[in-house]
């Protein structure tokens, strides 16, 4: 961010804010922090519908989640550049900004994390503090790691220990990054906006504050619509227990005091313009939600709900691919962990370690399907390439249950983020389509067998550690009776991309080879300018055209990082 530029944001203060520091503490956030969106009722999930969290608070999703840091693989970005037709989407054009954001540091606690990262893939100089938990390895882990070097288990070239899963290679068993360096939470919000940024004359900040729409500022060259307004207005009371005064520290009240002038009173308005370009940053879900609300988007559909057409763009909203979550369970033998969490929270708060000072366990095992896989007869591989995983499984310590919350990170199922009205206090229609394809739930049946044979190996068996695959279980249940199970528990990892995605320059098609063809276009170019419109950008998770096969945090920060670059060489 430039010092020259000034960009207002509008979710609430998260200054202070004790739970969202702590790491562990991001599943029991209460809905004050979070939009509360839930999906359409999912025709794949036999009607359920699913909770979407999303970040109501500066720093959005990275204030919330599990902070997990995960790149994802080379292949996910030489993917975009095929998509794009444009090779600085690489891995090896990207390799830069694929360190610029992080700033690696070792864990709290002073123990020595020799042997379970490669530096010569991380940087200390980002401003996104990444780090590996403070304690470990334990017992779970031991294990798991003696499966992965074990000769026993060299039945799967997955079943082996990657020393760096951000190496580019994520296939293996490695040890999970977390953006929590010094056991505290490093979110968007303390990474970019700390206090000395936050306290510059040329940055304003609105907290609570609703973006109803952007608007065209005048007709620009050739015709084009030049869209570098924004029309703002308060954030109402909504459900779940947000209300539009928030509680603010001391240093952000002075700030609002100082803004009074400048900020809406109820029932009004406010439109800022954009002295050289609009950058939207809203999410996959909100920045799709906002350019439809402005008459940006598919004109049929904008015509249904009343909204009037600005701009005829189908892709807007289509095109959504997200990681779903598979739970499987393992009975162990094994007593419970006990956490006093009072002890908990005063080592915590005494020198940031403890168990609230990592989000998750230590170890995670990414994996593919075998190339001879049956599903790999009928359907064409999604995946970006033999380099990726089709999955990713936490191998979490846990008892007398081991769950595994297992990611399939390469569905064919595509989703869409459509108006419920024109209403732009009415939340989107967000169907993420789970399990439209057939190609997904026949993965999915293949990847549990796969992780089950993980959990079969002889370090595990040892002592009768895990007892019996509680299942779902493909081997032992009809089919009707599998799907029946594995749809009940089926969620989201909030992992949702695509909604506006990019494309090649000039071309407004989807027959790029990508795996997604009908999903409407695509609706920024290479650099992130939205198509047909003059002084608009969408820089956010919506814009990556197919979802990693790792986490999106990290991928975001990396677009973004990306991004600046982009208008730098615009501007300057």
């Amino acid at each position: 961010m430039s010092a020259n530029n000034t960009p207002p944001l509008s979710p609430s203060s998260n200054e202070g804010i004790e739970n969202l520091q702590i790491p562990a503490f991001w599943n029991r956030l209460d809905k004050r922090y979070d939009w509360n969106y839930s999906t359409t009722p999912q025709a794949g999930l036999d009607g359920r519908s699913v909770e979407y969290r999303r970040g109501w608070v500066v720093g959005g999703s990275s204030s919330i989640n599990a902070c997990g840091y995960t790149r994802g693989a080379k292949d996910d970005y030489d993917l975009w550049a095929r998509i794009t037709k444009d090779k600085r989407w690489s891995w090896e054009a990207m390799w830069p900004y694929l360190l610029r954001n992080e700033n690696w540091t070792l864990p709290i606690g002073g123990r020595d994390p020799a042997g379970q990262f490669d530096p010569r893939y991380h940087d200390t100089k980002g401003n996104v503090r990444v780090a590996l938990a403070w304690d470990g390895p334990n017992a779970h882990d031991l294990r798991a790691l003696e499966a992965a070097t074990s000769k026993e288990m060299k039945v799967n070239e997955d079943f082996r220990f990657n020393l760096d899963m951000n190496d580019g290679s994520p296939r293996g068993v490695g040890w999970n990054q977390f953006t929590a360096g010094g056991g505290e939470r490093s979110s968007a919000a303390t990474a970019y906006l700390p206090t000395h940024v936050r306290e510059r004359p040329n940055l304003t900040i609105l907290l609570n504050t609703l973006v109803l729409r952007v608007l065209p500022s005048r007709e620009g060259e050739g015709g084009q619509l030049d869209v570098r307004s924004v029309e703002l207005a308060p954030m109402i009371a909504r459900s779940g227990g947000r209300s539009s005064s928030g509680t603010l520290s001391p240093a952000l009240q002075a700030l609002a005091s100082d803004l009074s002038s400048a900020v809406v009173t109820p029932n009004s308005t406010r439109t800022v313009t954009a002295s050289k370009e609009l950058i939207l940053s809203a999410g996959a879900i909100n920045s799709p939600h906002i350019l439809l609300l402005s008459g940006i988007g598919n004109r049929t559909e904008l015509e249904e709900v009343g909204v009037d057409v600005v701009h005829d763009l189908p892709g807007v909203g289509k095109g959504m691919s997200d990681h779903v979550n598979v739970v499987v369970r393992w009975r162990a033998n094994v007593s419970a962990e006990v956490i006093d969490e009072d002890q908990a929270l005063l080592q915590w708060r005494t020198n940031r370690t403890g168990p609230f000072s990592k989000a998750t366990d230590h170890l995670y095992l990414y994996f593919r399907l075998p190339d001879n896989s049956s599903v790999f007869e009928t359907w064409k591989d999604p995946s970006p390439g033999r380099g990726s995983a089709h999955f990713e499984l936490p191998l979490e310590k846990s008892a007398p249950e081991i769950p595994g919350y297992m990611a399939f990170l390469t569905p064919y199922s595509r989703g869409t983020v459509t108006l419920s009205s024109s209403n732009p206090y009415d939340p989107p229609l967000i169907d993420p389509n789970f399990l439209s394809h057939p190609f997904d739930l026949a993965a999915i049946t293949e990847g549990i067998r796969t992780a089950n044979a993980f959990y079969s190996s002889p370090s595990f068996k040892r002592d009768n550690y895990i007892m019996e695959f509680i299942g779902p279980d493909p081997d032992k249940l009809s089919k009707e009776e599998f799907e029946r199970e594995i749809k009940k528990t089926m969620g989201s990892f909030l992992h949702a991309v695509g909604t506006t995605a990019m494309g090649p320059w000039g071309v407004d098609d989807d027959n790029d080879g990508d795996g997604a063809k009908g999903v409407g276009g695509r609706v920024v170019d290479p650099e992130f300018r939205v198509r047909g419109v003059k002084g608009s950008r969408v820089v956010d998770a919506g814009v990556i055209p197919y979802v990693p096969s790792g986490h999106t945090q990290a991928p975001v920060y990396i677009v973004a990082e990306r991004a600046v670059d982009f208008i730098r060489e615009t501007w300057m």
